[in-house]
């Protein structure tokens, strides 16, 4: 039988290695202009939601860790799109707050990103296409997250598989990563690049570490 604890010390383990350096760099941004400060907020709210579901997954909730994953994926596309993508007008408007800022669907806000940023790898678009209706269902009504324990149908708790465990610490590894990545380019310091390399081999080592894990339970 797949394993269902949500302990699983060493996805959790490799998660929060990655938002402590995330975490532990932070205070050497130095964000300057409208563009750069509203992508930094947006950036600091997407490491906190990235923090919020390790937690909830370190004591068991894998329901309410699962339903931040859609703000998380939305707060982190709004954010990537206000850097990368948005006219000075947008921003100006954004930061003004005369009136409603008329956001464009995540889905639309996704490929903008990704036909920008060559090193995303067209990722966030992936995503959504892949689990956007998912994300919604874990976020809202509850339909999604209970589906997570139908395939043990003795109990009424909450949990989730290993493989579902890890996919979404992939998930939310992966988005930290386009943020970190921007928060560089962002304040200018690419003499933090090797901290990105680092996060990207840490990511990278997690995902190959899984898939021969995997093979050799086959």
């Amino acid at each position: 039988m797949e394993d269902t604890s949500l302990n699983s010390p060493q996805n959790l383990k490799k998660l929060k290695d990655c938002i402590e350096l995330v975490h532990n760099t932070a205070h050497e941004f130095e964000l300057v202009g409208t563009r750069n400060t509203l992508f930094g907020r947006f950036s600091q709210l997407t490491t906190s939601h990235c923090s919020g579901v390790q937690v909830l997954c370190e004591n068991k909730l894998p329901a309410s860790a699962f339903s931040l994953l859609r703000p998380l994926f939305e707060t982190s596309c709004r954010g990537l799109w206000v850097y990368w993508c948005a006219t000075e007008d947008q921003l100006e408007r954004l930061s003004s707050r005369k009136e409603k800022f008329n956001w464009k669907s995540i889905e639309k806000l996704a490929k903008q990103i990704d036909d920008k940023v060559k090193h995303s790898d067209g990722a966030l678009t992936k995503i959504w296409q892949l689990h956007g209706n998912e994300l919604h269902g874990l976020t809202h009504g509850g339909v999604e997250a209970i589906s997570l324990s139908y395939f043990n149908p003795s109990v009424i708790s909450i949990s989730a598989t290993t493989m579902q465990l890890h996919q979404i610490m992939q998930l939310v590894a992966n988005i930290l990563f386009l943020n970190f990545m921007t928060l560089i380019y962002a304040s200018n310091r690419h003499d933090l690049s090797p901290k990105l390399e680092t996060l990207g081999k840490m990511i990278m080592d997690w995902y190959q570490d899984h898939l021969t894990e995997q093979t050799q339970q086959r």
